[in-house]
C-alpha cells in the first residue's frame, strides 16, 4: 500500500495500472472532514472502465469561492491510459467545491478518457442532491442532457476522449 501526501491532502493507492496510480480513498484534513456543518451540497461521481475507477467529487459550500480552495480542491494525477478528472482553471482536480449561493448557477467540466478497451460508466447517486438542486449532466458531443436527479448513471463510448459538463441550479 502507498500512502501520497500533496497540499495536506492523504490519499492512499492501492494498486497501479501502467501508469496509473488507482487511488481508493481520500483522507480530507479533518477542516475538511467536518464540512458538513457548512451549508451546500456535494455528490460523488464515480467513473468505471473494466476494473478500473476514479471518484470524483463536486458540489457547493457558502465557504468555498469559485476558483482553486486548497481547503476543498484536489488535484488529480496524471494518466496515460483511461482517465477522469474535473477540469479547473486548466487544471485537473478529483474534488471541486463552488461557492454556494442561493440562486446561483454552477457549471463544471468533466474530462474523461477511455482507454479503447470498452465504454466507460459514469454513476452517482441521486439522493445526494438536495431538493432545492437541480443537476443536469450535458454531453458536448452527442448533446445528450441527463437531469441527475432521474437518472443514476451515463455510459460515455470509448471512441473519443469525452467531454461533458454538469450544470447545478440553485433555488
Amino acid at each position: 500500500m502507498l500512502w501520497i501526501i500533496e497540499r495536506g491532502v492523504t490519499m492512499k493507492a492501492n494498486s497501479f495500472i501502467g501508469n496509473a496510480i488507482v487511488v481508493s480513498a481520500l483522507s480530507l484534513s479533518p477542516f475538511v472532514a467536518n464540512a458538513g456543518s457548512v451549508p451546500g451540497w456535494e455528490i460523488k461521481l464515480n467513473a468505471a472502465q473494466g476494473s478500473a475507477g476514479i471518484n470524483m467529487y463536486l458540489g457547493q459550500r457558502v465557504d468555498a469561492t469559485d476558483g482553486i480552495d486548497g481547503y476543498y480542491d484536489v488535484p488529480a494525477f496524471t494518466s496515460d491510459g483511461f482517465d477522469a478528472h474535473l477540469s479547473l482553471e486548466g487544471g485537473r482536480y478529483w474534488r471541486d467545491i463552488r461557492q454556494y449561493r442561493q440562486g446561483s448557477t454552477k457549471t463544471w467540466r468533466i474530462e474523461i478518457q477511455p482507454d479503447g478497451s470498452g465504454p466507460v460508466s459514469l454513476r452517482w447517486k441521486p439522493a445526494d442532491i438536495p431538493p432545492n438542486v437541480t443537476v443536469l449532466l450535458v454531453d458536448t458531443v452527442s448533446g445528450t442532457i441527463i437531469d441527475m436527479k432521474q437518472d443514476s448513471e451515463y455510459e460515455v463510448q470509448p471512441d473519443t476522449t469525452r467531454e461533458l459538463r454538469i450544470e447545478a441550479v440553485t433555488r
